[in-house]
C-alpha cells in the first residue's frame, strides 16, 4: 500500500526533505538570534521546557553538555507512557551546531544547526538513521500518528513544540 506524503506548511516557515532513505531533515525560522537559541539548547532548565513532540513533557536525569557527555532523559507521553532516552553529545560548536547520538531504542544521529536568517535563526534538524527500517519506524509512527489532522509541522521543532505548550521563543531563549 502506497503511503501518502503529508502536506507541508509554507516554505517560508518550514522545510522538509529526505535526502535518502536514512535521513530526515527539517528546518524552521525562529524569531531569536542563534546565541539565544543555542542557550536554550545548552541550558537543561530551558531545554526541558520545549524538548519533545507535541503533548509530551520531558525530565532529565543526566545532562553533561560537552563533546562525549551523556544525556539521559525521559519523554512523558500524553497517555502516561514514559519513553527513556539515552544520548551522547558528539560535537558542540557554540551558536552553530550540536550533534547528538541517540543510543537506545532507535539509533540515530541528530544534528541541530543554527544560522542567522531574516533577523532570527534558521534551526535545522537532521536525523540520520542506520537502516531504512529504523527511519520508517520513527518517521511514520511518531511523526504522523493516525489521528493527526492538518498540515505537516515538524513535531521536534523548538518553535512549534514551545508554542503548543503556551510558550513563545522569548520565554525559552535568553535575550
Amino acid at each position: 500500500r502506497a503511503r501518502r506524503r503529508p502536506k507541508r506548511v509554507s516554505q517560508a516557515m518550514s522545510e522538509f526533505s529526505s535526502n535518502d532513505v536514512f535521513t530526515l531533515t527539517t528546518a524552521r525560522i525562529l524569531p531569536a538570534r542563534p546565541e539565544a537559541v543555542f542557550s536554550a539548547i545548552a541550558d537543561p532548565a530551558l531545554l526541558t521546557r520545549w524538548w519533545g513532540p507535541n503533548g509530551f513533557s520531558s525530565s532529565f536525569q543526566t545532562f553533561d553538555f560537552r563533546p562525549g557527555g551523556d544525556w539521559v532523559f525521559t519523554l512523558h507521553g500524553p497517555d502516561g507512557t514514559d519513553y527513556p532516552n539515552v544520548c551522547r553529545f558528539i560535537e558542540i560548536v557554540a551558536d552553530q551546531r550540536v550533534v547528538i547520538e541517540h543510543l537506545n531504542m532507535h539509533w540515530f544521529e541528530l544534528t541541530l544547526s543554527l544560522a542567522p536568517q531574516d533577523g532570527g535563526t534558521r534551526n535545522g534538524w537532521q536525523q540520520r538513521f542506520d537502516s531504512p527500517e529504523a527511519f520508517e519506524e520513527v518517521f511514520w509512527k511518531t511523526r504522523f500518528p493516525a489521528h493527526y489532522r492538518g498540515g505537516w509541522v515538524p513535531l521536534w521543532s523548538a518553535e512549534s513544540s514551545a508554542r503548543r505548550r503556551g510558550l513563545s521563543p522569548s520565554t525559552y531563549c535568553k535575550k
